[in-house]
């Protein structure tokens, strides 16, 4: 029977140790794991490889997924290389991200252009009832480190202040 062992690296021995309390008797080596692989039909030594299945397999265990082994991962390292980042111990996901923002960005603006009124003509017992909507603005949207720059400039001491109190604030030396 084929038996893997979860250390491949270096030969793994199984030794079985004869003691007397502390003191140790005999030691007496019963096999060897070579490259992590050992062939025994011995009922003893299967019985005892048995005993703990988080060292040793029926199966071989499975190696650690490196992504910097896919074709995919080669393609991102050399991207890295070329751009001067240190590529020796670092995630996937950061690398993305460096080599993402190192490529220039094409921003794309879209203006918000209010869509023309639209005229709505309703006949009710011959009179015109003409409904006119009412023209939408977008809301801009403030982060609190921007409204703790324009406090700043404006002479307002904001720290500590949340962010509501803060509009407050401004809208009273606005």
């Amino acid at each position: 029977m084929r038996y893997f062992s979860k250390i491949i690296n270096k030969p793994h021995a199984i030794i079985t140790e004869v003691r007397n309390g502390l003191e140790l008797i005999s030691q007496k080596k019963l096999c060897t794991f070579i490259n992590g692989v050992l062939d025994t039909e011995d009922p003893e030594l299967i019985i005892k490889l048995n005993k703990r299945p988080d060292l040793f397999s029926t199966k071989p265990w499975a190696t650690p997924y490196n992504w910097k082994m896919t074709e995919e991962g080669i393609n991102l390292l050399k991207e890295g290389e070329k751009l001067g980042i240190d590529c020796r111990h670092i995630r996937k996901e950061y690398l993305m991200k460096l080599v993402a923002d190192s490529k220039p960005k094409v921003e794309e603006v879209e203006e918000v252009l209010p869509e023309p009124e639209k005229v709505e003509i309703k006949e009710i017992e011959k009179e015109e009832e003409i409904i006119v909507p009412k023209p939408t603005t977008p809301e801009v949207k403030i982060n609190y480190k921007e409204l703790m720059k324009i406090a700043k400039s404006k002479g307002i001491n904001g720290f500590g202040m949340k962010k509501k109190a803060l509009e407050k604030a401004l809208k009273g030396v606005i």
